[in-house]
């Protein structure tokens, strides 16, 4: 399994370099006159096909991702409230509970 997440690792790295190469192939001008230009040519088309689509969904992934994480900061916050409030309530009960045992302890010395 572990050797399966490793391949799939190296595989999306290769590809992400590639996408890198392929996005800026349009840069380079050292073509000769008759031969088409990358922008001419269809796998320059799809390209930035694919280079709009790869942005407008990483964008949304990251509206998203970002949502998500302030609904967790919130829900963290609201824990930590809670948890406050419930160390005072419980502190000031235990020592009430407290207080109560050490005076029966003192009434069944007597």
């Amino acid at each position: 399994m572990l050797t399966l997440i490793l391949n799939a690792i190296i595989l999306l790295a290769l590809s992400f370099i590639l996408y890198i190469v392929a996005k800026t192939l349009p840069r380079v001008e050292e073509s000769p006159e008759g031969a088409p230009t990358v922008k001419e040519h269809w796998v320059g088309k799809r390209i930035e096909k694919v280079d709009v689509w790869i942005r407008s969904a990483s964008e949304k992934f990251l509206r998203r991702l970002r949502v998500w994480l302030l609904r967790l900061d919130n829900y963290v916050g609201k824990k930590l409230t809670s948890f406050r409030r419930d160390e005072k309530r419980e502190g000031k009960t235990m020592m009430v509970e407290s207080d109560k045992k050490e005076g029966e302890n003192n009434d069944s010395q007597m």
